[in-house]
């Protein structure tokens, strides 16, 4: 049974975290968006609460850590976004159309246009 509350859009993109109190960063990959956030697959463990800044192209994107949980060797880490900038590449242009999606509102998106999915 799937427990999901949200929907998600499957994504696959090299993502850097990196805790912004302790200035630690993580390479990992995100697996999906949603309206709640992203999902990313780390290595370790970051505290549920951290505030992190991560980079994805050239974007950079601000959020904190709401769940952390292992998946075999991995930790899936669940990402509350707070706020974008967007980037100009096609790998950019990408994640901010997974975002539009499903957070349109989110502060730093390029324009308020609507999502034809």
């Amino acid at each position: 049974m799937d427990r999901r509350q949200h929907p998600r859009r499957v994504a696959d993109i090299d993502i850097k975290v990196t805790d912004i109190n302790a200035a630690e960063a993580h390479e990992g990959r995100v697996c999906d968006v949603s309206r709640a956030g992203l999902c990313v697959v780390l290595a370790r463990t970051i505290p549920v609460g951290t505030p992190l800044r991560l980079e994805a192209a050239d974007s950079v994107l601000y959020g904190f850590v709401t769940y952390a949980s292992a998946e075999g060797t991995a930790i899936r880490t669940g990402i509350e976004l707070q706020q974008v900038l967007m980037g100009a590449t096609d790998l950019s242009r990408l994640l901010e159309n997974s975002l539009r999606a499903f957070l349109p509102n989110i502060s730093g998106l390029s324009s308020p246009e609507v999502y034809l999915g």
